[in-house]
């Protein structure tokens, strides 16, 4: 939580827990039923749409501040991941 506008590697996770990513791996699948990265796309849908819902940021804004390379990019991940563009969740919202 703390860390999630950080952008951070799966891999930088498991070295400040001191578990390699294979062990990081495996212990979020056994209580998730669900991979690092799942987890991970997950949570960043949810503070994207927390962004939109609850700030006046630009979406270019709230993409900089994830810390995506670009909004083309950005406006991609949050298609991919919520079914919506930024915009059309900004709407919906």
């Amino acid at each position: 939580e703390q860390n999630i506008d950080k952008n951070l590697h799966i891999q930088t996770y498991a070295e400040m827990l001191h578990v390699s990513l294979n062990v990081l791996g495996e212990i979020v699948r056994k209580h998730t039923g669900k991979t690092c990265s799942e987890i991970m796309d997950q949570r960043t849908i949810i503070e994207v749409k927390r962004l939109l819902k609850y700030t006046d940021l630009t979406i270019s804004e709230i993409a900089d501040k994830l810390h995506f390379s670009d909004v083309s990019y950005f406006t991609k991940y949050v298609k991919k991941h919520s079914g919506f563009t930024p915009k059309q969740l900004r709407s919906k919202l």
